[in-house]
């Protein structure tokens, strides 16, 4: 194993089952960086960089509500930073609003499909719902630009959505992601400094 001084060069994966987090190149090469400890029982659902090398985490609820975790790139060390009183499981994705005072999730309301979309403040863990969407949705990140995204299935690919945090009437499919095989399990993550959204399945 790396020491756990050993810093991400590109994309960082997290292996839910393990808590293993792998440091994962252009070419999908995958190297281990260090185990993260200090996590909920369960596990993490998504995970999301943010400003300053900071990365987070959610816990996802097995039917309501959530915690936000803060990992330790040094020591892998996963801290508890808020529990979130909610509807959502809070499991479906997570992307750091681009100012990092923030985070916002996504996750599935009990047993349904429908998704609520929150954000939670980092200093003092006020949740601020934003609103309900329907569909088989998964993922969600900010673009270079600051508008949020997510994905839901369509006929026969899944489709980048445009999401209206003001007025979720106003969301709007982007295009297909034409290449990805499924929507179920996709997450989706930002490159503010050169603006693209990066898309895993």
């Amino acid at each position: 194993k790396p020491s756990a001084a050993a810093q991400p060069t590109s994309f960082i994966g997290l292996d839910a089952f393990t808590g293993d987090a792998f440091d994962i190149d252009a070419a999908g090469a995958a190297t281990l960086l260090g185990n993260v400890t200090g996590g909920p029982r369960f596990g993490f659902g998504p995970i999301a960089a943010g400003p300053g090398g900071r990365l987070f985490a959610v816990g996802p609820g097995m039917f309501s509500g959530y915690s936000i975790y803060e990992i330790d790139l040094n020591t892998f060390t996963a801290t508890s930073l808020h529990s979130i009183t909610s509807t959502s499981t809070g499991g479906v994705g997570m992307a750091v609003d681009p100012s990092g005072n923030s985070v916002w999730v996504i996750g599935f309301a009990g047993l349904s499909l429908y998704a609520d979309v929150e954000e939670v403040d980092l200093t003092t863990g006020a949740m601020t719902a934003h609103g309900i969407l329907g569909g088989n949705l998964w993922g969600l990140a900010f673009d270079a630009s600051g508008n949020l995204y997510t994905s839901q299935q369509g006929a026969t690919d899944p489709e980048l959505l445009f999401i209206d945090p003001g007025n979720m009437a106003n969301n709007a499919v982007v295009g297909p992601l034409t290449g990805v095989d499924m929507n179920a399990g996709i997450d989706l993550a930002s490159d503010l400094g050169s603006g693209m959204l990066h898309a895993y399945s």
